[in-house]
């Protein structure tokens, strides 16, 4: 009994349901020589274990919506339902578990929703470690970037549902979908040549919009003043939400 407490306790830890635990600091005598610069390094140590806490949180949270989002439209397109309602069932896991509970598939939603609470939990409550950036206000870059995920959104959906209805093969459906998470690929793997071509330059354009607004924005809030010798950046991420594939180009 004691080994089960045990071990659930480190999984919450882990996952960071127990949020106090996860950033509370030892007590430790002050040390006598240069204070601020070791604790300076010791923040910048814990940030960066914290930050590879949130990241997982983060990839976990994408994995889910990617997962939960495919499953319910396959189940729906399997069950007989008509393309947009099996679109629209797909779309509704974006919160994953609500796909499933609309195709009656209660205990994989409930699951699903558990874990997705859970590693929104850990992301949220971990946000602090990320790098800072500027602050967006302009309606324009949220358009733009609600645009590039909807893309993306539509794309997997998209590809998964030509792929089952053609070969009812589940997995394949399943990896089809989640190959569009940049968009084209999967419509290029059903041979749906030019829907790959328009969601991949329309995706690219919105993702290279929504780079140029960040980037402007952190212009303005730092106050450069734009000469020769002045560095530019802009990043597209491969997966939104998620830090880990960046296209980055410096001038």
């Amino acid at each position: 009994m004691k080994t089960h407490s045990r071990l659930i306790m480190a999984m919450l830890l882990l996952m960071g349901f127990v949020p106090g635990a996860a950033w509370a600091e030892p007590a430790a005598e002050a040390p006598e020589a240069s204070p601020s610069l070791l604790t300076r390094e010791h923040i910048e140590s814990r940030r960066a274990e914290l930050g590879f806490l949130r990241e997982m949180g983060e990839g976990a949270l994408f994995t889910l919506q990617r997962y939960a989002t495919l499953e319910a439209l396959i189940t729906a397109v399997d069950r007989g339902q008509q393309e947009n309602q099996a679109f629209l069932i797909g779309a509704s896991s974006i919160i994953p578990g609500v796909g499933q509970f609309i195709n009656a598939d209660y205990l994989q939603g409930g699951l699903l929703l558990f874990s997705d609470s859970i590693a929104g939990t850990t992301a949220n409550q971990l946000a602090y470690t990320r790098h800072t950036k500027s602050e967006m206000t302009s309606p324009a870059y949220y358009s733009v970037v609600a645009l590039k995920n909807g893309i993306m959104l539509y794309a997997t959906l998209h590809a998964a549902n030509s792929s089952y209805r053609a070969r009812h093969d589940r997995t394949r459906a399943m990896w089809t979908g989640m190959a569009s998470i940049v968009p084209g690929v999967g419509q290029a793997i059903n041979g749906d040549w030019w829907e790959a071509g328009g969601l991949a330059v329309t995706w690219l354009v919105t993702a290279m919009l929504a780079a140029e607004f960040e980037n402007s924005s952190r212009m303005e809030n730092k106050n450069l003043t734009v000469n020769k010798d002045s560095e530019s950046t802009w990043s597209i991420a491969l997966l939104p939400d998620c830090t880990g594939v960046m296209v980055t180009k410096q001038w």
